[in-house]
């Protein structure tokens, strides 16, 4: 394979750049997903009036506890 790879011509510089560029824009659509993508979950449960699974309960004091304390 080697003695191969020796006697073919080099890459004519539009495919080299047109690959670097296909490969820098699918770097920056994983580094994208990797980033959104675990949230994604969470928007989706927030959007339908759930909670979050990592979000603490909230600590508001329940409706009548105000009233009673003053």
């Amino acid at each position: 394979m080697d003695d191969e790879m020796k006697g073919a011509p080099p890459l004519p510089p539009q495919i080299k750049n047109n690959v670097q560029g296909n490969m820098g824009f699918f770097q920056f659509l994983g580094k994208t997903v990797e980033l959104y993508l675990p949230r994604a979950l969470d928007v989706v449960l927030a959007s339908l009036g759930g909670a979050a699974a990592a979000d603490p309960p909230s600590k508001k004091p329940a409706p009548g506890k105000d009233a009673a304390a003053k």
